[in-house]
């Protein structure tokens, strides 16, 4: 009877066991040190903020990062064009914000984005409600002056019918309540703000708007007048043939997104974009995915705690009229300190300088922009406090940390960098050239094979892949070797 052993000597003396005992033994990867944002710090947000990013990331078994953008993005929605933070000697910056976060499919950033924004919708249909009373007596009035005028014109009474005309401008015209808007062109985004007083906020689980911002549905140059304008408060004025003029005298747009990894990485790396200035107003972000760790269902969230958030976020939006914050002093110095300290990161080799086509000179406007934000949820009246502004700082720290990982900080080309996140997402240890052309086939930089090859060869110069033969055995073509993928990379 033939034993184990004998059975395992038996196997080691084929041509198989014997080719891969041939072998020399694989080297060890170098670590590689890329930039991480880490975890948000959602302690740097005032008490309320903090619960309920906490609490909804448990509740739907999501990164706490992609709650806390989430909330950033609703209080921005809730302001847009109403709040600003004055720093004195004519600087004034507005709060509204553009922020997108990057996340594969079954991350549950849909149930998440519409978690956090649910007060906006319900402020907007309980508006809705009590306007419709006060439309249709305004209607009726106007019908009444309407006719009153017809029949003054028709038996020639001129003073009346003047009288008539001039109470008819002057009647008032309540229309009904519009914020959000999940997708639209630049052009139609133009006309709806025109519509609404200037005020429009984009909110949206998919990254359609990204893509039309980059001119996918345009022949030409796509007019981001109103997106560009939207987000410093500037006025705009649009008149071209066979569309309706826009004018704004004073625009203003909050923006937030979820969009695929895939249509962030894109529009991070599309030039007209970065020329533009389109990139450089986002804050982006990439939270690490949840998925293999989640519990089929997480905790149900404080109601108490929901209602007051939802609450909070309601009497930003009833706010009648503009207002202003101003930091105290210790606010005030500590955000100039932070500002020095990013002039400083811009110079020669600094690890700001470079990014998103001028993101980083953006970066203190967008940390007063936070600031404002989070002096709205922390509810101190309309004086930033020193507390507010440094966590202001910290959470901004953050998105220039994230705003680094996703533009790499190696020299790679940028056909190299895209290969690389798709290597990453891939999450396979080794894969073969052929499967790599095939899931690159339909994006621009890869439309040829070459490409392919050749950011495949910058990878391995760099370390990040290597390439290995495999067997081959009989007649044709021996196989191309196949890629391995350094184990940080499947680690992020």
């Amino acid at each position: 009877m033939t034993t184990e052993l004998e059975i395992y000597e038996q196997l080691l003396d084929t041509p198989e066991a014997q080719s891969l005992l041939s072998r020399e033994p694989e080297a060890p990867w170098e670590s590689l040190q890329r930039p991480s944002p880490g975890p948000y710090p959602l302690d740097a947000m005032p008490e309320l903020g903090e619960r309920i990013a906490r609490e909804a990331a448990k509740y739907l078994q999501v990164s706490p990062d992609m709650a806390a953008c989430f909330l950033i993005g609703t209080l921005s929605a809730a302001a847009v064009g109403k709040g600003s933070v004055d720093m004195g000697e004519g600087y004034v910056e507005p709060i509204q914000l553009y922020i997108a976060l990057g996340a594969d499919p079954s991350e549950r950033k849909s149930p998440c984005l519409k978690l956090l924004t649910q007060p906006l919708y319900d402020y907007t249909n309980e508006e809705n409600a009590r306007r419709v009373p006060i439309i249709k007596q305004e209607t009726s009035n106007r019908e009444i002056q309407e006719i009153a005028l017809k029949k003054a014109q028709h038996r020639g009474d001129v003073k009346e019918a003047a009288r008539l005309v001039a109470n008819l401008h002057e009647t008032p015209e309540t229309k009904p309540f519009e914020l959000i808007i999940t997708d639209a062109t630049p052009e139609a985004l133009g006309q709806a703000m025109a519509r609404n007083e200037g005020r429009m906020a984009v909110i949206s689980a998919e990254g359609a708007f990204l893509s039309v911002m980059a001119g996918c549905y345009s022949q030409g140059m796509t007019n981001l007048d109103a997106v560009l304008q939207g987000y410093s408060g500037e006025p705009v004025s649009v008149c071209r043939i066979g569309r309706p003029p826009v004018n704004i005298p004073k625009a203003a747009l909050s923006v937030c997104l979820a969009v695929q990894t895939e249509v962030m990485e894109e529009f991070i790396q599309d030039q007209q974009m970065r020329q533009r200035g389109a990139v450089a107003r986002f804050l982006l972000a990439q939270p690490e995915s949840a998925m293999g760790r989640r519990l089929v269902k997480g905790p149900r969230m404080d109601p108490e705690l929901y209602d007051k958030y939802a609450r909070r976020v309601k009497s930003i939006l009833s706010v009648p009229q503009p207002f202003a914050l101003t930091p105290d002093e210790g606010a005030r110095e500590a955000w100039e300190d932070w500002a020095w300290e990013i002039e400083r990161r811009l110079g020669p080799g600094g690890d700001l300088r470079g990014l998103g086509g001028g993101w980083e000179g953006k970066l203190a406007g967008n940390t007063l922009r936070l600031a404002g934000l989070m002096a709205l949820i922390d509810f101190s009246g309309l004086t930033i406090r020193e507390h507010v502004m440094r966590g202001a700082i910290r959470q901004a720290r953050w998105f220039a940390d994230s705003m680094k990982a996703l533009c790499g900080v190696s020299e790679l080309s940028q056909e190299a960098e895209e290969m690389l996140r798709y290597l990453a997402r891939r999450g396979e240890s080794r894969v073969s050239t052929a499967s790599v052309r095939c899931g690159l086939r339909g994006r621009k930089r890869f439309a040829k094979a070459q490409a392919s090859e050749n950011a495949l060869q910058e990878l391995a110069g760099a370390g990040l892949v290597r390439f290995r033969r495999q067997d081959f055995k009989g007649p044709g073509r021996p196989p191309k070797p196949m890629v391995l993928i350094h184990p940080e990379i499947l680690a992020r």
